[in-house]
């Protein structure tokens, strides 16, 4: 198991689109695919990014 396939569980065990996470990580939709099935790893900036969003919930946005 990878960053991917957390990142995916996570977005549809909560029921969220890739482009909420998009919106809300400051990411593209299409970065944040190609995350998920592992054709690239996230630069540190984006995985921090990601791991605050899902850590403080859908309605917040990233501040760093």
């Amino acid at each position: 198991m990878n960053i991917g396939y957390f990142s995916k569980k996570i977005r549809t065990d909560k029921s969220l689109t890739l482009n909420e996470d998009a919106r809300s990580t400051e990411m593209t939709a299409s970065l944040i695919s190609q995350i998920d099935n592992e054709k690239v790893y996230p630069s540190l900036n984006s995985l921090e990014a990601i791991i605050l969003y899902y850590g403080r919930g859908r309605d917040r946005k990233r501040k760093i």
